[in-house]
């Protein structure tokens, strides 16, 4: 039986909208409408039903039971077709430029994060019923190889910093560096709802009735 008042995935939308994707894969605000990007995308999603949600810098990330990430902005609609069958979970860091010299990366994603109003870059990580984690940056054609590869589902993604936590369907979970190739793993033994990774590189794990904090040493390069 499919719930409309069921949410899949929540996120917070660059105006600071705080959205929720039912269980029919479409957009629900509060009130109704919020503003053009949000009420754009809902639009979308009422006709072509998303099955993952996240949002970061000025875009609105969705995907599809095709497997096609697409990046909503009031710029325009990126999209790209990553992934064999259903998107099953996306993340997103936007680096920005501040005032000072230096750059800063912000995160957002289906936990609610507030994104940056100012990104420069979007780099976009998804996984799917193929059991392939990917990366991609909108404008750039998107890499042939996956960051990772299972036999199984990924359940859920967050990055974080240099950190990009992912989960599985089989029960295990993951801290990863993309720029080292660095991997820390764990299995709880319950199915997992929900990861987060924070910047200092604490992977955060949500089960049916526990949240687990795991303060990670080092992520190993994997061989």
């Amino acid at each position: 039986m499919v719930r409309e008042d069921r949410v899949l995935a929540v996120a917070c939308l660059p105006d600071g909208t705080q959205a929720a994707l039912d269980e029919r894969g479409r957009l629900r605000l509060p009130g109704g409408r919020a503003g053009r990007l949000a009420d754009a995308v809902a639009a979308t999603l009422a006709s072509h039903p998303a099955t993952a949600l996240a949002a970061a810098g000025d875009s609105v990330l969705t995907g599809d039971r095709m497997g096609t990430v697409h990046a909503f902005s009031l710029t325009g609609l990126e999209q790209a077709a990553l992934h064999s069958g259903r998107v099953t979970a996306l993340t997103a860091t936007a680096t920005v430029t501040a005032t000072a010299p230096a750059a800063a990366t912000v995160t957002a994603t289906a936990s609610g994060a507030a994104p940056s109003p100012a990104p420069a870059a979007l780099t976009v990580y998804s996984g799917g019923t193929d059991g392939t984690v990917r990366a991609w940056r909108p404008g750039r054609p998107p890499g042939r190889s996956a960051l990772a590869r299972r036999p199984c589902p990924v359940v859920a993604l967050h990055a974080a910093g240099p950190y990009l936590a992912v989960a599985w369907a089989d029960g295990l979970a993951e801290l990863r560096r993309p720029d080292t190739g660095g991997t820390a793993l764990f299995r709880p033994g319950p199915r997992i709802r929900a990861v987060a990774a924070t910047a200092d590189g604490t992977l955060v794990v949500g089960l049916d009735d526990a949240v687990l904090h795991l303060a990670c040493r080092a992520c190993r390069p994997r061989r």
